[in-house]
C-alpha cells in the first residue's frame, strides 16, 4: 500500500506549499516478525516500511517543482493489516514547516468505503463534497495530548511500558513507540512527539513548558 506525502493544503483544494522544511523525520515502527527476510533487499525495513524520500531536515520545497515530499510504503499480510500499519506511519511522521496532506491520507484511510475496499474514482469527491476541512475533532482531544505531553516529558528518562493515566474526566492508555507517544483509543491513534522543552522562573517557582508536535500540530503545555 502506498501514500503519497506532498507539501500541500488539503483544505485550500491541495495547492502546492513551498518552504523551508523546519524538521523531518521518517516512521519508524516496532518490527513486524511476519515481514519476509527479502524484503529488506527491497528496501523495505524490520517494520515492513519503505520510505522513498527526496527530502531532508533543513531543505526546501521549490514553487517551481512537484512538492511531492515522498512515497510511503507499508507492507503486511493482507490489506487490513498493511492499512492499520500505513496509520501507524502516518501517525509516526513529523514534517514541519510546511504544510502537508498527512492528515488528509489519515482521513482517508480511516473512511469506511476505503476500508471495506469499495472505492472508486470519484471517492474523493463523493466522500469531501464541499473540500476537505480537516478530521473531526474529539471535545476532549486537547486534554488528552496534553497529558501525553506531560507523561512524555515525565518520563524521558526511558521507560516504555504502557501506562494508564486520567486529564479531567478522560482516561488515556498510552505507549511509547520510537520516541514517540501513542494515545490508544480503539482505532483511533494520537501521536505526541516532544519538541523542546523549556524550564522558567515564574514567582519563585520553575515552569516547565513544553512544546510537542501533536498529529502534525504544534502545540504548547505547561507542566
Amino acid at each position: 500500500m502506498e501514500s503519497r506525502v506532498y507539501a500541500e493544503d488539503p483544505r485550500q483544494g491541495f495547492v502546492p506549499f513551498p518552504g523551508a522544511v523546519r524538521a523531518y523525520r521518517e516512521p519508524r515502527l516496532r518490527p513486524d516478525p511476519d515481514i519476509p527476510s527479502n524484503l529488506r533487499e527491497l528496501h523495505f525495513d524490520h517494520a515492513g516500511v519503505r520510505v522513498d524520500s527526496g527530502i531532508d531536515e533543513g531543505g526546501k520545497v521549490q514553487l517551481y517543482y512537484d512538492p511531492m515530499v515522498s512515497k510511503l510504503i507499508c507492507y503486511g499480510l493482507d490489506r487490513e493489516t498493511t492499512r492499520q500499519k500505513m496509520l501507524q506511519a502516518l501517525d509516526s511522521y513529523v514534517i514541519h514547516g510546511v504544510k502537508n496532506n498527512l492528515e488528509f491520507l489519515r482521513a482517508l484511510m480511516s473512511e469506511p468505503a476505503f476500508i471495506e475496499g469499495k472505492t472508486t474514482t470519484a471517492f474523493i469527491p463523493q466522500t469531501w463534497k464541499n473540500g476537505f476541512h480537516g478530521a473531526p475533532k474529539e471535545k476532549a482531544a486537547q486534554r488528552r495530548a496534553e497529558a501525553l505531553a506531560v507523561w512524555m516529558y515525565a518520563r524521558s528518562a526511558g521507560d516504555t511500558g504502557p501506562i494508564s493515566l486520567r486529564s479531567g474526566d478522560v482516561e488515556v492508555e498510552a505507549e511509547m513507540e520510537a520516541g514517540n507517544v501513542i494515545f490508544l483509543d480503539g482505532e483511533q491513534r494520537q501521536v505526541v512527539h516532544i519538541d523542546k522543552v523549556q524550564e522558567t522562573i515564574c514567582g519563585g517557582g520553575v515552569v516547565t513548558l513544553v512544546e510537542a508536535v501533536v498529529n502534525q500540530k504544534l502545540e504548547s503545555f505547561q507542566v
